[in-house]
Protein backbone atom coordinates (compact mmCIF):
# COMPACT_ATOMS: atom_id res chain seq x y z
CA UNK A 1 0.00 0.00 0.00
CA UNK A 2 1.41 3.42 -0.94
CA UNK A 3 1.80 6.32 1.47
CA UNK A 4 -1.03 8.13 -0.31
CA UNK A 5 -3.33 5.11 0.10
CA UNK A 6 -2.35 4.86 3.79
CA UNK A 7 -3.22 8.54 4.25
CA UNK A 8 -6.60 8.02 2.62
CA UNK A 9 -7.38 5.05 4.88
CA UNK A 10 -6.34 6.96 8.00
CA UNK A 11 -8.34 10.01 6.99
CA UNK A 12 -11.39 7.83 6.32
CA UNK A 13 -11.02 6.32 9.80
CA UNK A 14 -10.64 9.77 11.36
CA UNK A 15 -13.67 11.09 9.48
CA UNK A 16 -15.74 8.18 10.83
CA UNK A 17 -14.50 8.82 14.38
CA UNK A 18 -15.43 12.49 14.16
CA UNK A 19 -18.99 11.63 13.20
CA UNK A 20 -19.62 9.00 15.85
CA UNK A 21 -20.08 8.74 19.55
CA UNK A 22 -19.68 5.47 21.33
CA UNK A 23 -22.64 4.20 23.31
CA UNK A 24 -21.25 1.44 25.54
CA UNK A 25 -23.26 -1.70 26.29
CA UNK A 26 -25.30 -1.07 29.43
CA UNK A 27 -24.51 -4.50 30.88
CA UNK A 28 -20.75 -3.91 30.55
CA UNK A 29 -21.06 -0.46 32.13
CA UNK A 30 -22.95 -1.89 35.11
CA UNK A 31 -20.40 -4.68 35.48
CA UNK A 32 -17.57 -2.14 35.40
CA UNK A 33 -19.27 0.11 37.95
CA UNK A 34 -19.92 -2.85 40.29
CA UNK A 35 -16.20 -3.66 40.56
CA UNK A 36 -14.79 -2.37 43.86
CA UNK A 37 -11.54 -1.29 42.24
CA UNK A 38 -13.48 0.99 39.85
CA UNK A 39 -15.25 2.92 42.62
CA UNK A 40 -13.33 6.10 41.76
CA UNK A 41 -13.93 5.73 38.04
CA UNK A 42 -17.59 5.11 37.44
CA UNK A 43 -19.04 5.31 33.95
CA UNK A 44 -22.39 7.09 33.65
CA UNK A 45 -24.94 4.54 32.46
CA UNK A 46 -26.39 6.94 29.94
CA UNK A 47 -23.01 8.32 28.86
CA UNK A 48 -21.74 8.72 25.34
CA UNK A 49 -18.04 8.68 24.77
CA UNK A 50 -16.59 11.11 22.31
CA UNK A 51 -14.63 9.17 19.77
CA UNK A 52 -12.92 12.38 18.79
CA UNK A 53 -10.73 11.57 21.81
CA UNK A 54 -9.22 8.90 19.56
CA UNK A 55 -8.26 11.65 17.12
CA UNK A 56 -6.74 13.74 19.90
CA UNK A 57 -4.66 10.80 21.09
CA UNK A 58 -3.57 10.03 17.54
CA UNK A 59 -2.49 13.64 16.95
CA UNK A 60 -0.58 13.59 20.24
CA UNK A 61 1.14 10.38 19.12
CA UNK A 62 2.07 11.92 15.75
CA UNK A 63 3.43 15.02 17.50
CA UNK A 64 5.62 12.82 19.71
CA UNK A 65 6.84 10.97 16.62
CA UNK A 66 7.73 14.28 14.94
CA UNK A 67 9.74 15.35 17.98
CA UNK A 68 11.65 12.07 18.06
CA UNK A 69 12.33 12.08 14.31
CA UNK A 70 13.56 15.68 14.44
CA UNK A 71 15.86 14.82 17.36
CA UNK A 72 17.25 11.94 15.31
CA UNK A 73 17.73 14.24 12.30
CA UNK A 74 19.47 16.83 14.48
CA UNK A 75 21.77 14.20 16.00
CA UNK A 76 22.86 12.84 12.62
CA UNK A 77 23.29 16.30 11.12
CA UNK A 78 25.29 17.54 14.12
CA UNK A 79 27.46 14.42 13.99
CA UNK A 80 28.43 15.04 10.38
CA UNK A 81 28.96 18.79 10.86
CA UNK A 82 31.09 18.28 13.99
CA UNK A 83 33.19 15.73 12.10
CA UNK A 84 33.54 18.15 9.18
CA UNK A 85 34.70 21.02 11.42
CA UNK A 86 37.22 18.73 13.14
CA UNK A 87 38.56 17.33 9.89
CA UNK A 88 38.84 20.69 8.11
CA UNK A 89 39.87 22.57 11.29
CA UNK A 90 37.45 25.37 10.44
CA UNK A 91 34.10 26.44 11.87
CA UNK A 92 31.22 26.28 9.42
CA UNK A 93 30.20 29.79 10.51
CA UNK A 94 33.48 31.07 9.02
CA UNK A 95 32.67 29.71 5.57
CA UNK A 96 30.62 31.22 2.79
CA UNK A 97 27.31 29.44 2.06
CA UNK A 98 27.28 28.26 5.69
CA UNK A 99 23.48 27.91 5.62
CA UNK A 100 23.70 25.44 2.76
CA UNK A 101 26.47 23.56 4.54
CA UNK A 102 24.38 23.36 7.71
CA UNK A 103 21.52 21.97 5.60
CA UNK A 104 23.84 19.75 3.54
CA UNK A 105 21.16 17.05 3.33
CA UNK A 106 19.10 19.29 1.03
CA UNK A 107 21.85 19.43 -1.59
CA UNK A 108 23.64 16.97 -3.79
CA UNK A 109 27.33 16.19 -3.45
CA UNK A 110 28.17 18.33 -6.51
CA UNK A 111 26.80 21.49 -4.91
CA UNK A 112 28.46 20.75 -1.56
CA UNK A 113 31.77 20.11 -3.32
CA UNK A 114 31.47 23.43 -5.21
CA UNK A 115 30.83 25.26 -1.92
CA UNK A 116 33.92 23.66 -0.38
CA UNK A 117 36.08 24.60 -3.37
CA UNK A 118 34.80 28.20 -3.20
CA UNK A 119 35.98 28.23 0.43
CA UNK A 120 39.51 27.02 -0.39
CA UNK A 121 41.13 30.15 1.09
CA UNK A 122 39.35 29.58 4.41
CA UNK A 123 40.04 25.84 4.62
CA UNK A 124 43.79 26.07 5.22
CA UNK A 125 44.41 22.64 6.81
CA UNK A 126 44.87 21.16 3.32
CA UNK A 127 44.18 21.93 -0.32
CA UNK A 128 40.43 21.32 -0.56
CA UNK A 129 40.64 21.20 -4.35
CA UNK A 130 42.70 18.00 -4.18
CA UNK A 131 41.09 14.63 -4.62
CA UNK A 132 41.96 13.05 -1.24
CA UNK A 133 40.26 15.53 1.11
CA UNK A 134 37.17 15.70 -1.09
CA UNK A 135 36.94 11.90 -1.17
CA UNK A 136 37.27 11.72 2.61
CA UNK A 137 34.51 14.33 3.10
CA UNK A 138 32.32 12.55 0.58
CA UNK A 139 32.92 9.24 2.40
CA UNK A 140 31.32 10.84 5.50
CA UNK A 141 28.68 12.82 3.60
CA UNK A 142 27.12 9.89 1.71
CA UNK A 143 26.38 7.60 4.71
CA UNK A 144 24.91 10.59 6.54
CA UNK A 145 22.65 11.34 3.57
CA UNK A 146 21.70 7.66 3.41
CA UNK A 147 20.54 7.83 7.05
CA UNK A 148 18.77 11.16 6.68
CA UNK A 149 16.81 10.67 3.43
CA UNK A 150 14.32 8.06 4.74
CA UNK A 151 14.00 10.00 7.99
CA UNK A 152 13.31 13.27 6.16
CA UNK A 153 10.68 11.51 4.04
CA UNK A 154 9.01 10.15 7.18
CA UNK A 155 9.01 13.62 8.73
CA UNK A 156 7.44 15.08 5.59
CA UNK A 157 4.82 12.30 5.40
CA UNK A 158 3.92 12.71 9.08
CA UNK A 159 3.65 16.47 8.68
CA UNK A 160 1.33 15.99 5.69
CA UNK A 161 -0.81 13.54 7.66
CA UNK A 162 -1.11 15.97 10.58
CA UNK A 163 -2.13 18.71 8.16
CA UNK A 164 -4.78 16.48 6.57
CA UNK A 165 -6.21 15.55 9.97
CA UNK A 166 -6.39 19.21 10.99
CA UNK A 167 -8.13 20.06 7.70
CA UNK A 168 -10.69 17.33 8.45
CA UNK A 169 -11.18 18.58 12.00
CA UNK A 170 -11.94 22.05 10.69
CA UNK A 171 -14.03 20.72 7.82
CA UNK A 172 -12.04 22.61 5.20
CA UNK A 173 -13.02 22.28 1.55
CA UNK A 174 -10.45 21.50 -1.16
CA UNK A 175 -10.48 25.18 -2.13
CA UNK A 176 -9.83 26.29 1.46
CA UNK A 177 -7.03 23.75 1.79
CA UNK A 178 -5.37 25.18 -1.34
CA UNK A 179 -5.60 28.67 0.14
CA UNK A 180 -4.05 27.52 3.44
CA UNK A 181 -1.28 25.57 1.74
CA UNK A 182 -0.61 28.44 -0.66
CA UNK A 183 -0.26 30.88 2.23
CA UNK A 184 2.35 28.70 3.96
CA UNK A 185 4.22 27.81 0.78
CA UNK A 186 3.16 24.17 0.46
CA UNK A 187 2.55 22.42 -2.85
Amino acid sequence: MTTNENFKELLKFIDERLQKKHNPELELVRKHNAEAMNKDWKIPEDGLWEQSDVIHDFLAFLAEQMIEMNKEKQKESKGFLDWFEGYCKVKIDELTSRTKLREYYKYGWGEIKDILVRNKKKIIEFDITRREPLEKIRAEYEPSIKKLMPLLQKIEDTDTLIDQIVYKLYGLTEEEIKIVEGSIGKK
